[in-house]
């Protein structure tokens, strides 16, 4: 019965052949088609796995105002005062419908003391000395000869500095010394026999005094506030002048007088602590407590990245566990590795921004309370380093190399009264995630809802997610209708051979079943030979498919890598975050594995969508008498 099927197909050669590379051409159509709808709804998934979608908020000013100051030595300085209004607060910003995926959080540096660790950073250089001026100096602050009459620290510096030009020695008492008051934006005049105290640093030679001086570095302050910014005063850092802006990083002198000077209650003894807290910055570290690690900015622009161990997880986020990631540099200095214990003692919340810093802060804060106490801890808890990571190495970046990441909800004491400062939400502090592709309607949601909302400023980064599924869905609605137009092809292709090869061929089975054949010899003698011409054809078409799909493919195997665009440039673009950026956007063409098993699914499927009509064709031509079907005349 094969043999003869495969004669009656012999006899029509050409309508064989025609129907042989009809059915091979719709095959490769709707292979091809399944194939790239199938990758690229895989690349859509990846990059809905793998891209996130950030808005980092930013309270706008409601007036700023900039006023000279005399410098002595540059010309001119300027002191600007900003006025924020009440400050929003993350909570402000939830709404019914916000839809986040992680609602917004400000983040505070929360400074931890652990006397076992070190600090990268080097701390030394710094003299606290009480002098004398030679010369009396006015309200300009220039430079000055002076004559040490105590010292409160000096040391031999350890380290160099790139700026300073003086040989950083331990000073004496009796020594003389150049100092001025360039640093910072106060003046303060002094007289020949009076005694003053400050903080100095060697800076460099002065050409327009023609000395090597020490300028009058940080005055000893408390910054603790509570979270609207209002500082706290408890009358522990008296001021004989108005020194305008509370910060440490405006210097001014300190008048000694009276014989209770250095006694508790007066600025001498909060200089013989703030030198104290020189040494105690050596073991004080910046951590960063968060709710995930794509809401922090060198996370999410891939400034920082994992270098060993793992990130910490979503589920250990959202329980508070005791884990932490450390800096690699940190954890190098130290000795430390993935497993190892952190004892972290909690002093104080600075809600402000220190990303010109690259995230350490010592200089730049203060943990001398309002009482004019160093804070004691409000917290403490040893966490285990689950990872380390590495990066961030220019200065606009909020986690810098002597810093930690912590679960939010790891903390499970307030620090309310434990504020050293909180300044409105910027970029580097506050940020939330949303679902990706929702930018405009959440934005538009955002305004509408949360009238405060006009006083922000909010940048939203979805890492080029916009530009890489608007070519993906681009490419998938490409790919549908090369799918929807092979199956179409196919099925017509089909619908004719069923009608010349099966039902036309009705009277043959008669006279088969006439002579005496039974229905399985017959479907035997007509099916066999047209499901080989079927599956050979549909598999030809499908490795014709697949082979153009491989030869489509090559050119972009043999694309550029990252390495050899950046070789376009004078200049290495690895850790640059425009050509991070950059390399994101080009990457639309997402490399996933080829679903093969389609190249066997698709002909499987046509033979089955032909065997099966084809059968049931004959079922029908079978309840009908032969002799009725010998009888009919057939119509041309």
């Amino acid at each position: 019965m094969f043999s003869f099927s495969i004669k009656q197909f012999i006899r029509q050669p050409g309508k064989a052949l025609l129907f042989f590379l009809l059915m091979a051409a719709s095959t490769a159509l709707v292979v091809t088609g399944a194939v790239l709808t199938a990758e690229n709804s895989e690349r859509i998934k990846i990059v809905e796995d793998t891209y996130s979608t950030v808005g980092y908020i930013e309270q706008t000013p409601l007036n700023t105002e900039s006023v000279p100051i005399a410098n002595p030595c540059t010309g001119s300085d300027w002191l600007t005062s900003t006025d924020y209004g009440d400050y929003i607060f993350p909570e402000d910003l939830d709404f019914p419908g916000a839809g986040y995926i992680m609602k917004p959080e400000q983040r505070p540096y929360c400074i931890i003391k652990n006397q076992e660790l070190i600090t990268t950073l080097h701390h030394d250089g710094f003299h606290f000395l009480e002098f004398t001026p030679l010369e009396p100096v006015g309200d300009d602050g220039g430079a000055v000869e002076v004559e040490i009459t105590r010292v409160l620290l000096s040391e031999d510096s350890s380290h160099g500095n790139g700026d300073v030009t003086i040989k950083n020695a331990a000073l004496h008492e009796g020594d003389n010394i150049t100092v001025c008051q360039c640093f910072g934006t106060t003046r303060y005049p002094m007289e020949v026999g009076e005694r003053y105290l400050a903080e100095l640093y060697p800076y460099t030679y002065c050409e327009v005094h023609e000395a090597d001086e020490y300028v009058i570095y940080h005055r000893p302050c408390s910054l603790q506030s509570d979270r609207e910014g209002n500082y706290i005063d408890k009358g522990a850092f008296p001021d004989d002048i108005d020194w305008g802006y509370k910060s440490p990083g405006y210097a001014q002198v300190a008048h000694v007088t009276g014989d209770d000077f250095y006694e508790k209650g007066n600025i001498g003894y909060n200089y013989i602590l703030w030198a104290e807290h020189l040494h105690l910055r050596d073991h004080l570290f910046g951590v960063v407590p968060t709710n995930s690690l794509e809401l922090l900015p060198s996370w999410h622009e891939n400034e920082h990245r994992l270098i060993d161990g793992r990130e910490i997880t979503p589920e250990e986020f959202e329980s508070g566990a005791p884990v932490c990631m450390v800096h690699k540099e940190l954890s190098n200095f130290n000795k430390l590795s993935v497993g190892d214990k952190v004892s972290m003692e909690f002093l104080c919340s600075a809600y402000r921004d220190f990303n010109v810093l690259g995230g350490d802060l010592p200089y730049s804060t203060s943990i001398l309370n309002a009482d004019g106490e160093y804070y004691e801890p409000f917290f403490r808890q040893e966490y285990e380093i689950v990872g380390t990571f590495s990066g961030g190495r220019h200065s606009e970046i909020e986690i810098g190399e002597n810093n930690m990441i912590i679960p939010a909800k790891s903390v499970a004491a307030s620090d309310e009264d434990h504020i050293a400062g909180a300044e409105p939400m910027t970029k580097y502090t506050a940020s939330f995630q949303i679902p990706n592709g929702s930018i405009q309607k959440f934005d538009q949601a955002l305004h509408k809802h949360v009238p405060e909302a006009e006083r922000l400023s909010i940048t939203y980064d979805d890492r080029g997610y916009s530009e890489i599924r608007k070519s993906l869905d681009n490419s998938r609605a490409m790919a549908l209708l090369l799918l929807l137009a092979g199956v179409m092809a196919a099925l017509s292709i089909i619908a004719l051979l069923l009608y010349f090869f099966v039902a036309k061929e009705k009277k043959r089975t008669a006279v088969e079943r006439s002579l005496g054949m039974t229905k399985a010899q017959c479907r035997v003698s007509l099916l066999s030979a047209l499901m080989i011409l079927t599956v050979l054809s549909a598999s030809a078409g499908s490795a014709g498919g697949m082979l153009a799909l491989g030869r489509v493919q090559e050119p972009k195997a043999a694309a550029k890598t990252a390495e050899e665009r950046d070789s376009m440039y004078d200049y290495d673009t690895r850790y640059s975050t425009w050509a991070a950026g950059r390399e994101l956007a080009e990457k639309a063409e997402i490399e996933v594995e080829t679903p093969i098993y389609l190249s066997c699914a698709v002909p499987l499927s046509i033979s089955l969508i032909v065997l099966i009509p084809a059968l049931l064709l004959m079922a029908a031509g079978f309840r009908t008498d032969p002799i009725y079907l010998l009888s009919t005349r057939e119509k041309e």
